[in-house]
């Protein structure tokens, strides 16, 4: 959906000084040798290894809803659809949706896979015509980082990556006449990989309150002829092992194969808030 935040802990070197202490005794006759032994120096003690924190991987869980405003142009063949759903409308047409991200952090490496699942339905009435729109969407990405940046919390991420796109469309049509009903009956869907490369960067406030800001451009006519995607969340630590994440995503894609009778182009926005949890394993 959504960022990742690494736990960064500033190693503490424990040093250890100790002063060798001796006794001395000024006369004017030879001191008595001593039937106690002056004890030797102490060695000092070897400097502490800090710890490292580099070595360990931290895996991050975040579930999420996203509830965006859509706007949808689609051409298959010769019939197109333009269509503008709401935040209300994709609830109430909503059948079915699940959204996810996992994250893990090595030292300056990390790894990111998301999935987006939405699936929704509308019947629809006019006049002397019926039907129904159904589409569903998939979107997963996978992507690798690295950490260019890391100081006092703040950290700055190069991400290149896959994203991968499907789009499927059952609409169905009847129109009633007086002599004969006609119907309309089309069943599409595409899919396709964009390669992808961006920017990612958390901004702490304090030991709480955070910013988690992510850009990409992807598609370079290997996928899409252009696709995008931008977000920025606010995260509230709950504890050491939970926050909570508020913030607002926008993604979008330009597509285009075939031509004629095949053609098929999908050009789409989608924008809106986002809300989840991220569980630190």
């Amino acid at each position: 959906m959504f960022p990742l935040r690494r736990l960064f802990l500033n190693p503490i070197m424990a040093l250890a000084l100790v002063a060798p202490l001796g006794a001395s005794a000024q006369t004017s006759e030879p001191a008595a040798p001593s039937s106690q032994a002056t004890p030797a120096p102490s060695e000092p003690e070897p400097e502490a290894a800090p710890a490292n924190q580099d070595d360990e991987w931290h895996v991050q869980v975040t579930p999420f809803a996203w509830l965006p405003k859509t706007r949808l142009n689609v051409s298959y063949g010769d019939r197109s659809l333009n269509r503008e759903i709401t935040p209300s409308q994709a609830i109430s047409d909503l059948q079915f949706a699940v959204a996810g991200q996992i994250a893990a952090q090595k030292g300056p490496w990390g790894i990111t896979g998301e999935g987006l699942y939405a699936n929704l339905a509308d019947d629809v009435q006019f006049r002397n015509v019926s039907g129904s729109l159904r589409s569903n969407m998939t979107l997963l990405q996978a992507s690798g980082s690295y950490r260019f940046l890391d100081e006092d919390g703040f950290t700055l991420d190069g991400v290149a990556g896959l994203r991968f796109y499907d789009f499927g469309f059952n609409n169905s049509f009847t129109r009633d006449g007086i002599i004969f009903t006609q119907s309309f009956d089309a069943r599409r869907s595409r899919s396709w990989v964009d390669p992808l490369i961006g920017l990612r960067s958390t901004i702490p406030f304090n030991k709480d309150f955070n910013l988690n800001l992510y850009g990409d451009v992807g598609g370079f006519g290997v996928g899409s002829d252009f696709s995008w995607r931008a977000q920025a969340v606010f995260g509230y630590n709950v504890s050491d092992a939970v926050s909570l994440n508020l913030g607002y995503s926008a993604l979008g894609a330009r597509y285009q194969q075939g031509s004629g009778a095949n053609l098929f182009k999908i050009d789409f926005t989608n924008y809106g808030p986002v809300i989840g949890a991220t569980f630190k394993l």
